[in-house]
């Protein structure tokens, strides 16, 4: 029988840790016949037009758009994958990724500049930054690469679709507000996986929650939730998500 692959572009470990086997036994209880694998970007593809770090991963020139970055990881990724004999690319029905919004669409009188602060910080309302023309810069590199990545529909023909959490992957599911070490993402990462992983309902009922937050009809299309993120500015900030609809773009 003929391999059905759903891939999952995500940009770090925590995310794979928390996502993968989550919605791979979510979508299993749905289709036995489907698999999930991912690649991580390693980066934050949104804003690759501005860093060079990212750039230099895939390879690519700094300025290049978000699309580009995609595109590349997923040939690179699905060549590895047909190399080693796991799957072709017409085993690839549909790609999906998950991006944090980090507030990048606050009002900009709501960015706060504190020049003793190590890091950026966030509340439900606010950023803080040392440099705040630095982090509006960073935000205005992030809203032109969500939007560059939304309107991407395909990928060599295999159907894409952008999905977010909002702020972040730990405070969207565990309600942490302040930063969290890369150890403390790892571990509540593995916690909750488990738990959705032998409990396919509960993770559900937890994406419904987190896309209430946000949305309050079900009924919304995914292009509705991502007008509404972009109308509605400090949702970028506020805890939620639009991953309740992934299942449905699977169909």
């Amino acid at each position: 029988m003929k391999s059905n692959v759903v891939l999952m572009l995500l940009e770090g470990e925590s995310d794979e840790r928390l996502l993968v086997p989550a919605f791979a036994s979510l979508i299993q209880q749905r289709n036995a016949y489907t698999r999930t694998e991912s690649e991580l970007m390693r980066c934050d593809v949104t804003t690759i037009k501005r860093f060079t770090e990212g750039a230099r991963l895939f390879d690519l020139p700094l300025g290049s758009d978000p699309r580009q970055v995609v595109r590349k990881a997923v040939n690179r990724h699905i060549a590895l994958a047909k190399e080693e004999g796991r799957y072709r690319r017409s085993d690839v029905s549909r790609i999906v990724q998950v991006i944090d919004l980090d507030g990048a669409f606050t009002p900009l009188d709501n960015v706060i500049e504190k020049p003793d602060l190590s890091h950026v910080e966030y509340d439900e309302h606010c950023i803080y930054a040392s440099n705040a023309v630095k982090q509006i810069d960073t935000m205005r590199a992030k809203q032109e690469g969500v939007r560059s990545l939304r309107s991407l529909t395909d990928i060599d023909d295999i159907p894409y679709r952008l999905f977010y959490v909002a702020r972040n992957l730990e405070h969207a599911f565990s309600g942490i507000v302040g930063n969290v070490s890369q150890g403390g993402k790892a571990r509540q990462a593995a916690i909750l996986a488990q738990q959705y992983a032998d409990n396919p309902d509960r993770f559900t009922q937890t994406l419904k929650a987190l896309y209430v937050l946000h949305h309050s009809n079900e009924q919304m299309t995914w292009n509705e939730t991502w007008n509404r993120v972009f109308r509605s500015p400090t949702l970028s900030l506020a805890r939620g998500s639009n991953l309740m609809l992934l299942p449905r773009f699977l169909i």
